[in-house]
């Protein structure tokens, strides 16, 4: 016999009402949750974050006029040009591989100090090219030999820095935040990219492509000064005991959490394609806000 109508309407409305609960509650496990552990992430990984957004800043803001300096200001062919600059992407990529251990040899904070000062030295000889020789004087030139040594200093320091950058959210990050600090340092990376759009322009009307260059040297030396303060050595061991700590309470947590689990298992035996389900609804919503999230940073980088 078919149902009454309000009876079927009232229990559409409870199912849509759980439907709309779940989502919630997946939001909130999914996407708050992690941010608001994250907020409570320890200073060290902070100092990693902060430094490496004004190193996105500085390694695009000097990709972007680097091929224009090589062709217009030492004197080299375009095709020569795009041939260094293929040498120092193609560099990072290698030294990276030879280099990406250094980190787990000496530490995460030594190896970034010793990255980012190669890199302020390289950077240096890069702006120096332009401020000390003389110019249009092609391949052979001091000029270019300069040039030359500071991108070499530069790829074998950021050979080092990327990787110690991970090994340090790893390090930094226990089992609720790792995920999201991941992510973070994805993000503040291509956040890095677009504000170079902002700082580069103006700096380059008004003192030239080596007045660009001299700024980002300077921000170079701030990324090393914010990891020697921000990531001391007490920091770091302040951050290793709170991830210790936390790792040991998610531990009991996710223990009694089974155990509960295990408990429900035969009250909840007739409902698995409801459990299954619910399970569904997370990845939907986990897709959807990481794709959101992705476009919005892609949109306003100039990459």
């Amino acid at each position: 016999m078919p149902e009454e109508p309000s009876i079927q309407e009232g229990r559409e409305a409870r199912e849509e009402k759980g439907f709309v609960q779940e989502m919630m509650a997946t939001f909130r496990q999914e996407v708050v949750d992690p941010f608001v552990h994250f907020a409570h992430a320890p200073q060290a990984l902070w100092g990693i974050n902060l430094s490496y957004l004004i190193e996105g800043i500085v390694y695009f803001g000097i990709l972007t006029v680097l091929g224009v300096y090589l062709s217009e200001d030492v004197g080299l062919s375009d095709l020569h040009s795009g041939w260094v600059l293929s040498l120092l992407t193609g560099g990072i990529t290698a030294a990276m591989l030879v280099l990406g251990g250094v980190a787990d040899k000496i530490g995460v904070r030594k190896a970034l100090l010793a990255a980012l000062g190669l890199m302020v030295g390289g950077r240096f000889l890069l702006a120096a090219s332009g401020t000390f020789f003389e110019y249009h004087l092609g391949a052979g030139s001091p000029m270019f030999f300069c040039v030359l040594a500071g991108l070499f200093l530069t790829v074998v320091g950021y050979g080092m820095y990327q990787p110690a950058s991970y090994a340090g959210v790893k390090e930094f990050t226990n089992k609720k935040t790792a995920a999201m600090g991941y992510a973070m340092i994805y993000a503040v990376m291509n956040l890095g990219a677009f504000f170079s759009g902002l700082i580069s322009p103006p700096v380059r009307k008004g003192y030239g492509i080596v007045g660009v260059f001299w700024v980002y040297v300077g921000l170079t030396f701030l990324a090393f000064l914010t990891i020697f303060f921000l990531l001391s050595r007490r920091a770091a061991e302040a951050a290793r005991a709170q991830v210790k700590l936390e790792d040991e309470e998610f531990a009991k947590e996710s223990g009694e959490g089974k155990k509960e689990e295990k408990e429900k298992d035969g009250e909840n035996a007739g409902s698995g394609g409801e459990e299954e389900e619910k399970r569904s609804l997370r990845e939907p919503v986990t897709l959807l806000f990481g794709g959101g999230l992705t476009a919005v940073v892609w949109s306003f980088s100039p990459w």
